[in-house]
């Protein structure tokens, strides 16, 4: 765990920080334009919300800001960055296409235009929303905006400050921060998040969440930034007539979409069970003095994945790990086999279970999946238990939390299908039935937990029985 600032971090590399005192001075004088900030507009300089204050003025080198809609996120990102300007030779704006950074490029390229800290003739914005904008400062400094596909093509680069903007869009986001933490490394560089929530029990929600115990290893700070902060636009606050209307219309989604606050939709399959920060393991591998099975869906819908999950458990403790995954899209049995093959642990593969309900299906011909992979790799889909998609359901529940409030398990972070999935899986809001979407992956997984153990689990740490299968991977 750090205990230096950021600003001490680069001090020692003779390089600067913005001071509060510094920032203030320069967000009095700006003028912005597009924010209606400047001589004869309705702002005379840019003033943060109080929870902006907190982001603008922290010692952490990263930074969440979990904004409302209309909460300024954008303009306190360009604000941010306008005042890194004079301490940088690289400052980015990522984004998951090139339109997404945009604005936050646009109010930081007035600010630097009304100080003098930039030409027009040093400007590149093309028209086409969906293309780079970048900008050179009086001094040499250059700005940019960036995409996620960028980055492996500037790896020489090292910027001394990332702005991402609208992280909850990101669908790797762990691997997308590790990314950033690479870039960012060799100018110890602030990494600044900034965005609405798109799903409260992603990847962005937990890594909010993990900001709120500052200080931590990897110092990281969260902040919500709700959307009636921004009293530019909702002048009465949280009891502005827009803010209550709002709340009226949105339900259960208004603290996630105007009050910046993680808050999973109840239509959740796991709502209430699944927190990654519990369930998922960096440092999960293959360990050879655990079986090895494998947990199957075969699905052949158009944008389905046909998703298989390896995992692992320990009898004398009854925990469960899934250790890795072979999860695409489009691709037919022989083609995932050998996916499957590459694995290092796959000749350590002992069997498994496949949906029961779509393995045993004839659909492309006159054998079954079931019959192909054992016919293609020696391997037995165990496909006898059939359990009803809720009894499966709650087999997982048991596995997430049992009765004493104990994990037993574990997804490895290479399990990026399963991962997503347990966050998006949701029942219908009427009838309450578990939708069939997002679901590929970890229904394979349910599956085999309903399989693999017996429903009688009173005891949490002795009673979970195993059923007494005796398959083996016939050679």
């Amino acid at each position: 765990m750090t205990s230096k600032s950021i600003a001490a971090q680069r001090r020692n590399l003779g390089l600067s920080t913005p001071t509060q005192k510094e920032k203030l001075y320069l967000w009095e004088r700006v003028s912005v334009p597009t924010a209606n900030i400047g001589a004869g507009m309705k702002f005379q300089g840019y003033t943060p919300s109080e929870s902006f204050s907190q982001m603008h003025f922290h010692p952490a080198r990263e930074r969440v800001a979990a904004g409302g809609v209309r909460g300024g996120k954008s303009l306190a990102t360009g604000m941010e960055a306008f005042s890194w300007a004079l301490h940088s030779d690289l400052i980015w704006f990522m984004g998951v296409d090139y339109s997404v950074p945009r604005m936050e490029f646009t109010y930081c390229l007035e600010a630097l235009l009304s100080q003098g800290f930039t030409r027009s003739n040093l400007v590149s914005m093309p028209a086409d929303r969906f293309k780079p904008c970048s900008l050179e400062t009086v001094w040499g400094g250059q700005i940019e905006t960036r995409t996620l596909s960028d980055l492996g093509k500037v790896a020489a680069h090292a910027p001394d400050a990332i702005f991402v903007c609208e992280p909850g869009l990101i669908p790797e986001f762990s691997e997308a921060v590790s990314r950033f933490r690479e870039r960012s490394a060799q100018k110890r560089g602030l990494i600044w998040l900034a965005g609405t929530f798109e799903d409260s029990v992603g990847e962005y929600a937990a890594f909010y969440d993990y900001g709120q115990t500052w200080p931590n290893d990897d110092d990281v700070f969260s902040v919500s930034a709700p959307t009636w902060d921004n009293r530019a636009v909702f002048p009465g606050g949280r009891n502005d007539p827009e803010i209550l209307s709002l709340e009226r219309k949105l339900g259960d989604q208004f603290m996630e979409r105007c009050g910046g606050v993680p808050t999973p939709p109840s239509s959740l399959v796991f709502h209430n069970y699944w927190e990654p920060l519990i369930h998922v393991r960096r440092e999960l591998e293959y360990r050879e003095d655990l079986p090895i099975e494998v947990a199957v869906d075969p699905n052949y819908g158009q944008g389905r994945h046909y998703s298989v999950e390896f995992v692992q458990w320990d009898a004398s403790t009854g925990d469960t790990f899934l250790i890795d995954e072979v999860a695409q899209t489009e691709m037919t049995h022989d083609s995932i086999l050998k996916l499957c093959a590459m694995k290092p642990f796959w000749h350590r593969i002992t069997g498994g279970v496949g949906d029961p309900f779509a393995v045993t299906a004839h659909i492309f011909g006159n054998a079954s999946v079931e019959q192909i992979w054992f016919d293609t790799a020696r391997v037995v889909l165990r496909t006898k238990h059939r359990p009803t998609v809720d009894d499966a359901i709650e087999r997982m529940n048991f596995f997430l939390r049992d009765g004493d409030g104990r994990t037993r398990v574990f997804f490895s972070d290479r399990c990026k299908r399963a991962i997503w999935e347990m966050s998006h899986w949701r029942r219908d809001k009427v009838t309450r039935v578990p939708k069939k979407d997002n679901c590929d992956a970890i229904k394979a997984v349910c599956y085999w937990l309903a399989d693999r153990y017996s429903r009688n689990t009173s005891d949490s740490r002795t009673a979970i029985r195993e059923l007494n299968y005796s398959w083996g991977r016939p050679r």
